[in-house]
């Protein structure tokens, strides 16, 4: 129902939006029904009844989405039609309001009444004016409510139970309801081996938000999900950038930088791009995304970048291409081996260095979901287990050490642990409850991992250098830490002075030790602790 209040603050373009939010999804359902087609032809070579069944299968799955997107694309002419009345309603109740005369006021409810110094003055002529009044507005209330409701209704015919992919029943009241957030890997990934095709496609189309960021699912199924919740989330930052106060459009106007850098990088990675995790509805918080060059599900050796403070989508672009870099790097070490890189904003890292960085509770809160994010990768992986590494740079390092320690939920027994510019990895849960001064400085002993699966590096004048030591515990490359020599691997000074901001971030720049060391302990090398080596 569209009341009075409704009606005068209506803008047409938040429907316009709307609409042209539908198209998207249209379009993205043919952009799958056209990679289904490019699988069925990849199959011609397969002959007999097993590749019959295959591509007719798939057939049956390119002509649904096909089918969907021919219904959905019905939906942004309801909206449009909507919006057109509802405007046209909207004017004609500002026409009659500028219109009438001045002793008229009109409360926010949309009641017309004299005005006070007037009220005493009115007589039958005024008081005719005033039925006047309130009878437009009352007729353009009411037919903005009934093309309001009447698109309602043409849009609830159309989803979900003609898009073609419905199955008769609401996916949530299924025999299989959706894991709850948090759930295990494994019993997601039994939940969704567990679904029939039809069912899977379901689920994809009705509710891939919650898909996207379960662990445990198929790369390619999130992949699938977080392009379509990219591209809802995308519409909903334009309306708010366009419509919403001035520091909400400034936020939304920053995360739409990231969203479209990502857009961007997917594009540009082609078929070795995939969309693992997107969240940016929320204004209050920062956003996730983790993105990654190459299939982990298939790859040999499989690298988790984990930035620190300051990361969030807006700078995605930044982290982006030092994944690419490393990407790069692990592909010229070991040509004949599938690598993949992932950047894992899965966490609310901390803003600013002074205030924030040095609380422990950011990676406290993110543990669980990083130790969940390894545990996955894991469980979906085809084939021989890969050889799987997490880098944290700078707070990103603390986490992963809150995550590793003795106590934590932990990594797979497997990873591999890299602590880049690190202003240290923290206590244990418990350690982590103590006021700053009573944590001591909590060593390598304390991880609950092998110690030659722990890496660490640090440039000579990282800025990092300037971090107090109290907070969150030794520089892992230092000897009091705890690593042997030749686990803290080199990576050489940067640019700047003896305390450099820019040597913080400079790992990996293309064509220093750094970033040849970093790719090393990516695909199962040996780094070297020396310059040159």
């Amino acid at each position: 129902m569209v009341d009075y209040a409704d009606l005068k603050k209506f803008e047409r373009g938040l429907l316009d939006d709307v609409a042209q939010a539908w198209s998207d999804h249209a379009s993205n359902l043919r952009d799958q029904a056209d990679a289904v087609a490019t699988q069925i032809d990849a199959l011609s070579d397969w002959i007999g009844d097993g590749g019959d069944a295959a591509r007719s299968g798939l057939a049956d799955l390119q002509s649904l989405l096909e089918d969907s997107a021919s219904v959905i694309e019905k939906i942004p002419a309801k909206v449009t039609d909507a919006a057109d009345a509802i405007n046209s309603e909207k004017n004609k109740m500002t026409a009659a309001m500028d219109e009438a005369p001045s002793y008229l006021i009109v409360s926010q409810s949309g009641e017309v009444d004299f005005s006070k110094r007037f009220g005493s003055e009115a007589n039958e002529e005024h008081a005719a004016e005033r039925k006047k009044l309130q009878a437009a507005i009352d007729l353009a209330v009411r037919n903005a409510t009934e093309a309001d409701e009447s698109a309602a209704g043409d849009i609830r015919a159309i989803v979900p139970t003609e898009v073609g992919i419905d199955t008769g029943g609401d996916p949530a009241s299924s025999a299989k309801p959706i894991p709850k957030p948090g759930s295990s890997p494994q019993d997601v990934a039994d939940w969704w081996n567990d679904l029939s095709p039809l069912e899977k496609e379901n689920y994809l189309f009705s509710d891939s938000h919650k898909l996207g960021m379960l662990d445990g699912l198929p790369i390619d199924v999130r992949d699938r999900a977080n392009r379509f919740v990219l591209d809802e989330h995308k519409s909903i930052l334009q309306m708010q950038e366009e419509h919403g106060s001035s520091e909400d459009a400034q936020v939304a106007n920053d995360k739409l930088k990231g969203v479209r850098k990502i857009q961007s990088f997917l594009k540009e990675s082609g078929d070795d791009g995939y969309l693992i995790g997107f969240d940016a509805e929320n204004l209050d918080k920062d956003g996730k995304a983790i993105v990654s060059v190459g299939n982990p599900d298939t790859a040999d050796n499989v690298t988790t970048h984990v930035p620190g403070t300051g990361a969030e989508l807006a700078t995605a672009g930044n982290e982006l291409g030092r994944v690419e870099r490393l990407h790069g790097k692990a592909d010229e070490l070991a040509p004949g081996a599938d690598n993949a890189a992932i950047y894992w904003l899965g966490y609310d890292a901390p803003d600013n260095v002074p205030v924030e960085a040095p609380k422990v509770q950011y990676a406290e809160d993110a543990k669980g979901d990083l130790s969940s994010f390894q545990e996955g990768l894991r469980v979906t992986h085809a084939g021989e287990p890969s050889h799987n590494v997490v880098m944290g740079h700078s707070y990103g390092s603390t986490l992963i050490g809150h995550t590793a320690a003795d106590g934590g939920p932990g990594l797979p027994e497997d990873d591999e642990a890299v602590f880049v510019g690190s202003p240290g990895v923290g206590a244990s849960s418990e350690q982590s409850s103590r006021p700053p001064a009573a944590v001591t400085d909590p060593g390598v002993e304390e991880l609950d991992m092998p110690q030659d699966q722990i890496w660490a590096t640090r440039a000579e004048n990282d800025a990092i250098k300037a971090t107090p030591g109290f907070v969150h515990g030794d520089d892992p490359t230092s000897p009091e830490f705890g690593l042997d020599e030749g686990q803290v691997f080199y990576s050489e000074r940067g640019p700047g002075l003896e305390v450099s901001v820019g040597s913080h971030g400079g790992y990996w720049n293309e064509g220093s030790e750094s970033l040849e060391n970093l790719g090393r302990v990516a695909v199962d090398q040996q780094p070297s602790t020396g310059p040159g080596n």
